[in-house]
């Protein structure tokens, strides 16, 4: 099992931390259909996700202040979801 999590993440298991090693369990598992959006990104979007060019937290807080949701995705209202996310615009 270590093989295909280095050929998946590039990394070695000590590396990784409890979200990513989350993420390989479930592409191991076969469980991976949260991930299947990634399969609608455009490659230039996606090219610059994993260069660490495009802040994806941020995108996702912004989205979840949209939908008036906190970090469990629970409605706490539009106001709140803001605040807990540090999103002011």
């Amino acid at each position: 099992m270590t093989a295909s999590r280095e050929i998946k993440t590039g990394k070695q298991d000590t590396e990784l931390n409890d979200d990513e090693q989350d993420i390989v369990a479930m592409i191991i598992n076969g469980d991976d259909h949260e991930l299947n959006f990634l399969q609608t990104v455009d490659s230039i979007t996606l090219a610059k996700i994993a260069a660490g060019t495009f802040n994806m937290e941020y995108f996702a807080k912004r989205e979840l202040a949209g939908r008036g949701q906190d970090d469990n995705a629970v409605w706490v209202g539009f106001e709140k979801a803001a605040e807990i996310h540090g999103i002011t615009e």
